[in-house]
């Protein structure tokens, strides 16, 4: 679907969240004034501020592929508790999921060969 804003001169804050939830459900904004695309992705930040878990945001370029593989780091922080998360999409998008652990080699004094 197509949203062709050319003769559009004024909008509402109302209107701004309408275009973004529009644009994030995959419709494309054709002319639309620099102003307002600025508008559209403030309201997109905002809304992503608000979020209370770990949120991720895929834009697929032109319906671009779907992901295949994702990769997820996990080092034993709070930051490792978006696993679930991640499982989740996974699941959604029929990808695989790889988790691989990055840690610090703690080397001893004259006990490496």
């Amino acid at each position: 679907m197509v949203l062709d804003l050319e003769e559009v001169t004024h909008v509402a804050r109302d209107g701004v969240r309408l275009l973004a939830r529009l644009e994030a459900t995959g419709v494309r904004i054709l002319a639309c004034p620099e102003y307002l695309r600025e508008w559209i992705s403030r309201e997109r930040d905002y809304v992503w501020s608000l979020a209370a878990a770990p949120v991720v945001q895929i834009e697929f370029p032109d319906g671009g592929a779907m992901f295949s593989r994702l990769l997820v780091p996990l080092d034993g922080s709070s930051l490792a508790e978006v696993l679930p998360h991640v499982s989740e999409l996974a699941k959604t998008l029929d990808a695989e999921l790889l988790q691989f652990r990055a840690a610090l080699a703690h080397v001893l004094p004259r006990a490496d060969p």
